[in-house]
């Protein structure tokens, strides 16, 4: 199964495919993506609150593609979390994909996936949290207003991706305590900070999470 984060501004330390291209820019989208407004967050944003309705016309002129995707979004989703609940229910072990899409400072648009093993021996709680995130579908490819599945901080010096994954909170515990697990936090480790529906992803050791962060 594969979850979508989106992220502006920052890097990624990972291989990517990029292409600045944006409707009303003039050149392609990005591989994989059919259509993609100039404003994509913004006008995903506007289009999740109505405005294709209540705005219809300044909305077809500058966020076609946000609006096509609302407007279809309803039965998209509900195919895709039939998809991967079945996925889910006979792959359990296989892990999650991360699909990261996001806008450089310098107007690029950039994506990557990347595969997290899920050690529910671990962590079983934060385990089953994030195959429930995965049926429910919010953040499934495709999914346009979600709202919940969104990278918001990296820091490559203290080596540190953060974002929210809506759903994990549901493992529970609360700020500043882990819940569960033994396993030490070294590069390439993904969590969750308990308390909330923050992710984690470590790009370098940082041991000091270890009493704190699941």
């Amino acid at each position: 199964p594969e979850i979508m984060m989106r992220g502006s501004g920052g890097d990624v330390a990972a291989e990517d495919e990029t292409n600045a291209g944006a409707i009303g820019a003039g050149v392609a989208p990005p591989p994989g993506v059919s259509c993609v407004d100039e404003k994509r967050e913004a006008c995903e944003t506007w289009a999740c609150g109505g405005e294709c309705e209540t705005n219809a016309g300044f909305m077809q002129q500058s966020c076609p593609c946000a609006c096509a995707a609302v407007t279809g979004q309803s039965t998209a989703a509900a195919a895709v979390a039939v998809a991967v609940a079945a996925v889910a229910a006979t792959d359990v072990s296989g892990g999650v994909a991360l699909g990261m899409s996001w806008t450089s400072p310098g107007g690029a648009h950039r994506t990557v996936r990347v595969r997290i093993t899920l050690d529910a021996a671990d962590a079983p709680k934060a385990v089953a949290a994030v195959h429930a995130a995965v049926r429910e579908g919010t953040c499934a490819t495709g999914a346009v207003c979600g709202g919940g599945c969104h990278f918001h901080r990296v820091e490559p010096g203290y080596g540190l991706v953060q974002g929210n994954l809506a759903g994990i909170g549901k493992a529970g515990g609360a700020f500043g305590k882990r819940t569960e697990g033994t396993a030490t936090w070294r590069r390439g480790t993904a969590g969750y900070i308990p308390g909330g529906d923050n992710l984690l992803i470590a790009t370098k050791a940082h041991p000091e999470w270890d009493a704190s962060f699941t």
